[in-house]
């Protein structure tokens, strides 16, 4: 339970300024709030406005109000997520906004106004659109002790899978996020897709429930997990029992939630792992086998099948291969691009971002691979400081790892 404590205090918390106004001295006013009460990111935003309203001594009312509030959207030529913050004389406020997001992020901005200057007086005019338009997080996400993300050889992961299928962290996760104004989450995994999607040609390879190990997690282990068999019975057990069908309602409904609040969502894998069909049809990890890639490709149309909500799918080019350099990129075409590419066949308006992450690999070789990619925007990422982004103000591994290989692109 300390956990599940200690997430609730630092939601709250976020919400202390708010209460700490309360009997700041200011007079309340009657408010009453225009705003389209079907769109859920409008929506969103006006139950903080509320919150703040309230704790101000102001009283929310729906009409005969001595202040108003109107928020409205899609003026042309602001563009995605901005807003404008107009003060309307002194009995009125109006947030004009690009589109939805843009009216979340605009009425959030009011609520903290009004929530940390104490009151309607603190309201100002003020305009603002997104300096980096896609503002993510990277989320390694444990799973299932059957489905472990990279090196999940702690306790810190492997403690928190029960908590990866509660419904009320990815809500308050979620809220998080768009509070703080980041609108990507990715999810970094190895391979996850017998646990939370339907291979109907390769059924032998999904399973139920949610499985923890059964003895304490070695973090000295191997973090591949090439010498523990997860699947054997004498080395899990069950922490929630829940149905394939339950785990995929499951992750529909946190990835629609997302959607309706603004944040896409990218999933991204390491390589190769084969979790759950590894021994099964003839699949292994090996980057020469056939029927692996065959295997791969297939689960990603699947998932997207699944998940019409996700946004796009990322892949890294270390870690587990046994093939070298320039043979990696090829594999994950074989197996991601043309999984998604077999999608979108089928789906012709849907956009599906791809992201290659560029350590051991470089940009000429991986633009080469994937210039037939044509599903939605392609990207390559670069590790800015590995494992230490606020140790420096400029990437020292950009020059010597790959900024070659990006001008030689054009």
């Amino acid at each position: 339970m300390r956990r599940r404590h200690t997430a609730t205090f630092r939601l709250a918390a976020m919400f202390l300024p708010f209460l700490f106004m309360v009997g700041a001295g200011h007079a309340g006013q009657t408010v009453a709030i225009t705003y389209d009460a079907d769109n859920a990111m409008h929506a969103f935003g006006v139950r903080d406005l509320q919150q703040a309203l309230n704790v101000t001594g102001n009283q929310v009312v729906s009409e005969s109000a001595a202040f108003r509030i109107t928020i409205t959207q899609f003026e042309p030529g602001m563009g995605p997520q901005s807003f404008r913050i107009q003060r309307e004389g002194t009995r009125g406020v109006r947030i004009v906004a690009g589109d939805s997001v843009g009216a979340m992020y605009g009425t959030l901005e009011l609520a903290e106004q009004i929530g940390l200057g104490g009151g309607l007086e603190a309201i100002h005019d003020k305009a603002r659109k997104p300096y980096i338009l896609r503002r993510g997080l990277k989320f390694n996400i444990p799973l299932d002790a059957r489905a472990p993300s990279y090196d999940d050889t702690g306790t810190s992961a492997h403690e928190n899978i029960p908590v990866m299928w509660e419904w009320e962290f990815w809500q308050q996760f979620l809220d998080s996020m768009v509070r703080n104004r980041y609108n990507v989450l990715t999810l970094w995994t190895t391979h996850p897709y017998p646990g939370i999607v339907k291979l109907p040609e390769y059924p032998e390879a999904n399973y139920d429930d949610v499985h923890v190990l059964k003895q304490p997690v070695d973090e000295r282990g191997d973090r591949h997990w090439d010498k523990l068999d997860v699947f054997d019975p004498a080395n899990t057990k069950v922490v929630k029992q829940i149905s394939l069908d339950d785990k995929i309602a499951f992750w529909q409904k946190v990835f629609d939630y997302a959607e309706d609040h603004g944040i896409e969502i990218y999933v991204l894998h390491w390589n190769i792992y084969t979790f759950g069909a590894e021994g099964k049809y003839g699949i292994t990890d090996n980057g020469k086998n056939e029927k692996t890639i065959a295997y791969i490709r297939y689960c990603i149309t699947r998932f997207l099948e699944t998940y019409p909500q996700v946004d796009g799918i990322g892949v890294a080019a270390g870690e587990h291969f046994n093939i070298p350099a320039g043979e990696r990129e090829r594999w994950l075409w074989r197996t991601y691009g043309q999984g998604i590419m077999d999608h979108c066949k089928d789906h012709p308006d849907r956009q599906v971002g791809f992201i290659f992450r560029s350590l051991m690999s470089n940009a000429d070789t991986i633009l080469n691979t994937f210039k037939d990619y044509d599903a939605g925007p392609f990207h390559t990422d670069h590790k800015y400081a590995r494992a230490r982004v606020h140790s420096t103000t400029t990437s020292p591994y950009l020059d010597f790892e790959y900024r070659e290989g990006l001008e030689q692109v054009k």
